[in-house]
């Protein structure tokens, strides 16, 4: 069995006030749709050109970049997108970020990885 981490020693700044909280941090959870469940099929209702990632990233990306939270938790986001797109434009406004792709990644060929979704964390580092 494993054993317990050792106990985190906190190190306070100042005096803590009951009045005021001592830390406050925005965080912001979204399913972005990964591409391949946006189809016809599924959301029939909505327009072809509306379901196309080329259209709605921007649109995700600025709702995103209004609300920067400090913390911002991303799902259906494939690989490629996490890497190619999300990365790179968060980067820019002070993000780091992981990636996680869904488990089966692991039994797949190279090739097709880059359309597996999963999950992506960004947090302010700036």
């Amino acid at each position: 069995t494993a054993s317990n981490p050792p106990q985190r020693p906190w190190i306070p700044l100042t005096r803590p006030n009951r009045s005021r909280p001592t830390c406050i941090f925005t965080v912001m959870c979204y399913n972005v749709l990964c591409d391949k469940y946006a189809t016809r099929q599924m959301y029939g209702y909505c327009p072809s050109w509306a379901l196309e990632w080329e259209y709605r990233k921007k649109g995700i990306l600025d709702e995103i970049r209004h609300y920067a939270a400090d913390i911002i938790s991303l799902q259906e986001v494939e690989t490629s997108q996490f890497y190619n797109f999300f990365l790179p434009e968060l980067k820019r406004d002070g993000y780091d970020g992981i990636f996680s792709p869904k488990s089966r990644a692991k039994t797949m060929a190279e090739n097709e990885r880059k359309f597996v979704d999963g999950c992506a964390i960004f947090y302010r580092t700036a």
